[in-house]
């Protein structure tokens, strides 16, 4: 069972649901499963990423070879909009229209997640900064909020440079 670099890829099969009415019910459980599948890919990443970082500090050469390998691992599930798209793009003419409707749709879906978990600049992040200062029953000044979404947004921009660097690396080997 072979996997694409994003761990999905188009294939020639198609599904053709005929009953209009489940439709809706197919698309919210599919909505359903493919964000379990996001939060499950996000949480492993991390996890990887948390432990090959811990890894890399052991004095065992072996262990900290596998740390190494792992690390890779995590820069290699990581694609950005030049990745995706280099992806895609050889695909789309032999998968068809519908599939990269379906591509496009848990593109979308996954960004959506991502917007909602607790990073500045993102929604997530305003609703647990602004969480925080009401558990502490403090103030947050509008200065304060704007440098914490500020440190955000260049710790997001300095990300997306280095995933784009990232792919664009992967393009040229």
């Amino acid at each position: 069972d072979r996997k694409g670099y994003l761990g999905a890829e188009l294939t020639k099969q198609q599904d053709t649901i005929r009953a209009t009415w489940s439709a809706p019910i197919v698309g919210v459980v599919t909505t359903a499963q493919l964000t379990g599948a996001t939060l499950q890919g996000l949480g492993d990443m991390v996890v990887n990423l948390a432990t090959s970082l811990v890894q890399q500090f052991s004095s065992d050469s072996a262990t900290s070879q596998q740390a190494k390998q792992n690390l890779s691992q995590v820069g290699n599930a990581v694609a950005g909009p030049v990745g995706i798209f280099a992806i895609i793009f050889p695909a789309a003419g032999q998968a068809g229209v519908v599939h990269v409707l379906l591509l496009t749709a848990i593109i979308a879906l996954s960004l959506a997640v991502m917007n909602i978990l607790p990073i500045p600049a993102l929604d997530g992040g305003r609703w647990t900064v602004m969480a925080i200062f009401r558990l502490l029953r403090k103030p947050l000044s509008k200065q304060m909020e704007e440098n914490i979404q500020a440190a955000g947004f260049l710790c997001l921009l300095g990300l997306i440079v280095l995933v784009t660097i990232a792919d664009i690396g992967k393009l040229v080997h």
